[in-house]
């Protein structure tokens, strides 16, 4: 195949289309096909977003839509059963996404998903606070990898009524973080927290994005 530059007058005459890839049409494509991006991938690139797509030429790898959806296919390939937190030699992990989108992403990765695992998820949703061991991670990563521990519980297991710290939770969030929690809650959880816990469920009423959905 023979490629060329197009000439002056070719480009003058032509509309340039810049087509950049979103976390947001990620997030879709992972929900259309459960088995092929797992949910700890997309909780990365929430906290990370820009290792989405991130053309490097420094490096001989860099994270793309495509090398995700390839490391993601390894990752349920070495664990196909694994509980998403609890069980498993998820260390393999960090090598496939090394191995895919460099090593860089592959480090940092694995650093979030050290945070994720030690989330203390029923201390946070009966008592309302963050309890990390890894004290040398920065509060950022920490509050991120609890939101999403926090979702993910209650996305699968739905919100139970003695989740009475879940208020304090929310308060103790700043608007960006409680804006990163209500989009990761299912439309399920949103209404079961509107109904279980108001006081919990008005704090998320954030840059007008409704809790209960229609």
């Amino acid at each position: 195949m023979l490629a060329r530059n197009l000439s002056e007058s070719l480009r003058t005459r032509a509309t340039a289309i810049v087509m950049e890839p979103t976390i947001q049409d990620f997030t879709i494509y992972a929900e259309q096909h459960p088995k092929k991006v797992p949910p700890a991938v997309i909780g990365f690139l929430r906290y990370k977003p820009e290792y989405l797509h991130q053309h490097r030429e420094d490096v001989l790898r860099f994270p793309t839509q495509r090398c995700w959806v390839e490391a993601s296919k390894r990752m349920y390939g070495c664990e196909p059963d694994a509980d998403l937190l609890n069980n498993g030699k998820r260390e393999a992990w960090k090598v496939l996404v090394s191995l895919k989108c460099g090593d860089h992403v592959g480090s940092e990765f694995w650093a979030w998903y050290r945070v994720v695992r030690n989330v203390n998820v029923p201390k946070i949703l009966t008592e309302g606070t963050i309890q990390h061991s890894l004290d040398e991670t920065d509060a950022m990563m920490v509050q991120y990898a609890a939101i999403f521990a926090v979702s993910q519980e209650l996305n699968s297991n739905g919100v139970k009524n003695h989740y009475t710290g879940l208020h304090q939770f929310v308060n103790d969030l700043q608007r960006e973080m409680r804006v990163a929690l209500v989009t990761q809650l299912s439309g399920a959880s949103r209404s079961a927290i509107a109904t279980k816990f108001k006081d919990a469920a008005d704090l998320l009423l954030v840059d007008l994005i409704p809790v209960v959905t229609p």
